[in-house]
Parts: structure tokens; sequence; C-alpha cells
């Protein structure tokens, strides 16, 4: 005849075991996710280091940089009214260009103008708040 020890203690043994393979089902469930995220992560790190990445950055950086040079221009020559939606808009540029900088990783270079221009004006990723371009300058 089995005690009431005997039988606690086999249950017992039931229930730590159950818990025991849910927590090792559940944990291997997270480290499933942990690991495919992490590997998501790391292609997409790599997708956007790659060179091809880095070329179409470059070339938003170039388009950006001609739409402010054309501004400028604009902005010496604008009537009143215009120069503060002119000013908005190289601005915004601007801020392009400090954005796609940060995304180089070095395999592309910047040329001599455009890397004085993020140098004197961005920081962080975007125009810097002591830039000339602030206010209006």
């Amino acid at each position: 005849m089995i005690g009431p020890r005997t039988t606690f203690a086999v249950i017992g043994s039931i229930v730590a075991f159950v818990l025991i393979v849910a927590g090792i089902v559940i944990g291997g469930w997270q480290a499933n996710w942990w690991f495919a995220n992490s590997g998501t992560n790391h292609q997409a790190h790599i997708n956007s280091s790659s060179y091809g990445a880095q070329e179409s950055d470059l070339s938003l950086i170039a388009t950006n940089m001609q739409a402010i040079n054309g501004d400028e221009v604009d902005l010496r020559t604008a009537p009143a009214g215009l120069a503060q939606q002119i000013h908005t808009e190289i601005l915004g540029d601007a801020n392009n260009v400090c954005h796609y900088d940060t995304l180089l990783t070095g395999s592309v270079a910047l040329d001599p103008q455009t890397a004085a221009f993020v140098k004197a004006n961005c920081l962080g990723g975007s125009v810097s708040a002591l830039s000339s371009l602030r206010n209006g300058t």
C-alpha cells in the first residue's frame, strides 16, 4: 500500500517534470525568435553597408547638394515673400544630406565640397543648431 507521502512525492515529481519540460519548450521557442531576429538584424546591417546601398546614399547626397546650390542662387534673387519658403527648402535638403551622410560607412567618399558642408553644418544626422543655415545666412 502506498502512503500519502509517497503519493505526494510522485505527484510532485510529475508536476516538476511537466514544469521543466514546459520551461525548456518555451525557452527554446523564445531562443528561436531571438536567434531569428538577430540574424535578420545582421542581414539588414550587411545590406545597408553594401557598396550598392552606399552608392545610392551618395547619389541622394549629391542630388540634395545640387538642390541646395540651386536654391541658394534662387534665394539671392527671390522676392521677400519667397525667401522664407526657399530657406525652408534649403534647410530640408541640408537635413537630408546630414541624414544620408550618417548612413555612409566609409566604402565611398564624399567630394571635398560636400565633406566641408557636412563638417560645417551637420551633427547627429541633422542640421546642427550652430549651423549658419539655421539663421538663414
